[in-house]
């Protein structure tokens, strides 16, 4: 490893400064095919991000380096939760237009690991926020994937599609049911979207829940009049999911249930 990327990693500014002085490449990669930029962002290290940036040497192909998973300098920082990060590098003439090679902007890496700040930045600049990466997915389904609450909110404000579902036909709301993000799931009802909507192969949100043992999750999915006695293409009920995974929890809730047959 070289010096630059070892004091790009421990946020050394003076060693960073020192060697931007003598010429040092900045192109010059680590393992993962990491820059200097991509270790800086990746540590946290805003200070040095910004020295970086400053240096004339960091030219187009400075920023335009991407990772061994073709991801660039932005997606990176669409990852940090300080804002800042992005600023720097927008500033700097990154687009938020670029995909890695599974094709995600970087709104789809914030939706899943930003904060409110980096999703609601990253959503104005960025041309559609309901665009989909090569799995079908859009960086709401992403956020609701992930349990990323403040993304959700954010995309919200930008006008996101909540009710965009992935390549299975599986909805935001089943698969926030499927994490157990009962928080989400909360949210999703209360904008409309229905318990007894169903993926292609007839699961509900509670059979999904009822499958990962997510107590919560199924409460309030009960709580909303989910249909408990919907069965899937193969005829399993969300009681049977509960039963056949080994959550006793679940199935104990389920079977308590007033309205169960």
């Amino acid at each position: 490893m070289s010096a630059m990327s070892l004091a790009c990693i421990r946020g050394d500014t003076t060693v960073v400064s020192a060697l931007l002085q003598l010429r040092v490449s900045l192109v010059k990669r680590c393992w993962h095919m990491y820059s200097c930029l991509h270790l800086a962002i990746q540590h946290g290290h805003l200070h040095v991000l910004s020295l970086l940036l400053q240096d004339p040497a960091c030219d187009g192909d400075v920023l335009g380096a991407a990772d061994l998973e073709t991801r660039g300098v932005l997606h990176h920082a669409a990852m940090q939760r300080d804002c800042r990060f992005l600023d720097l590098l927008l500033a700097k003439g990154c687009s938020a237009e670029e995909r890695s090679g599974c094709g995600e902007l970087p709104l789809h890496l914030a939706a899943r690991h930003g904060s409110f700040c980096t999703v609601d930045r990253l959503a104005e600049v960025t041309r559609d926020v309901n665009a989909e990466c090569l799995a079908e997915k859009s960086p709401f389904l992403c956020a609701c994937e992930a349990g990323n609450r403040e993304a959700v909110e954010a995309l919200m404000k930008h006008g996101a599609n909540f009710k965009d579902s992935d390549v299975l036909y599986r909805n935001t709301l089943i698969v926030a049911a499927t994490g157990g993000f009962t928080d989400i799931v909360e949210d999703l009802i209360a904008l409309g979207l229905s318990v007894s909507s169903c993926d292609r192969q007839k699961n509900t949100a509670l059979h999904y829940a009822c499958a990962r043992g997510h107590v919560s999750t199924v409460e309030a999915l009960l709580g909303h009049q989910a249909p408990v006695t919907a069965t899937n293409v193969h005829g399993q009920s969300p009681l049977d999911m509960a039963v056949d995974n080994s959550h006793s929890l679940v199935a104990t809730l389920m079977m308590a249930h007033d309205r169960w047959g």
